[in-house]
C-alpha cells in the first residue's frame, strides 16, 4: 500500500474516517449556530427592538467585515505581520468603492478580483 493509500484511509481511534470527521465538526457547529440565530427570533419575535438599537443594527455587518479583514491582512498565520502588496491594493479597491457607494458587497465585489489579480501576476 503506497502512502497516498494509507493517508486516504486513515481512520481515528472511533473508526470514522478523518473527512468523515471534519464534515461531523463543520455540521455540529453549522447546527449550534442556527440553533443560535433561531433561538433570539423565536424568544423575540414579538417584542419590539429600541428605537436607539436599529440604526446601530446596520453597522454590524462592515464592523464584523472589518474585524475579519484586518485580522486576514495583519496577523497572517497568527503572527502579527505586513500584508503583500496585492493584499493592500485590494483593500485600497474595497475602501474606494465603500467610500463612493456605501455598499459593503460591492466593496466585496471590488476587492475580490483586484486580489485575485494580484495573486495571479505575483503580487500576493
Amino acid at each position: 500500500m503506497s502512502s497516498t493509500t494509507a493517508t486516504i484511509v486513515a481512520t481515528t481511534t472511533t473508526g470514522l474516517s478523518t473527512g468523515m470527521t471534519t464534515w461531523l465538526v463543520v455540521a455540529g457547529a453549522a447546527l449550534v449556530t442556527y440553533l443560535i440565530r433561531i433561538s433570539m427570533v423565536v424568544l423575540f419575535h414579538q417584542r419590539e427592538l429600541p428605537v436607539s438599537v436599529e440604526p446601530v443594527l446596520s453597522l454590524a455587518t462592515p464592523a464584523v467585515l472589518a474585524g475579519v479583514v484586518a485580522g486576514a491582512l495583519f496577523l497572517p498565520g497568527g503572527e502579527p505581520g505586513l500584508p503583500p502588496i496585492g493584499h493592500l491594493l485590494a483593500l485600497g479597491a474595497a475602501v474606494v468603492v465603500v467610500r463612493r457607494t456605501g455598499k459593503t458587497v460591492l466593496a466585496l465585489a471590488a476587492g475580490v478580483p483586484v486580489a485575485a489579480f494580484a495573486a495571479l501576476v505575483g503580487l500576493a
